[in-house]
């Protein structure tokens, strides 16, 4: 969801600090939106979302729960990202 310099982008599961700033980085850079919000739990809940070195090195819970294996972060962050670049 786009407003002016505003979106929200629905995530399908909780993603970690980490991750999540890289998404909000990459997004605003790639689209020139000044405020992009991640809205996790949108419609679903698929698992805790990490970045593939979180997932690796252990990932204290969330790593535990996250049932996707280490590359559902960069798919997620791939899918986000994407979609974002369809609503400039």
């Amino acid at each position: 969801l786009r407003l002016n310099d505003l979106l929200i982008i629905g995530i399908p599961g909780e993603m970690t600090a980490e991750i999540g700033k890289k998404l909000r980085d990459q997004v605003a850079e790639k689209t020139g939106v000044k405020h992009p919000i991640i809205g996790g739990l949108a419609n679903e809940w698929i698992s805790y979302i990490l970045s593939p070195e979180q997932y690796n090195g252990g990932g204290g819970y969330e790593a535990s729960v996250s049932f996707y294996g280490p590359q559902l972060g960069p798919t997620v962050m791939a899918a986000a990202l994407k979609g974002a670049e369809k609503l400039e």
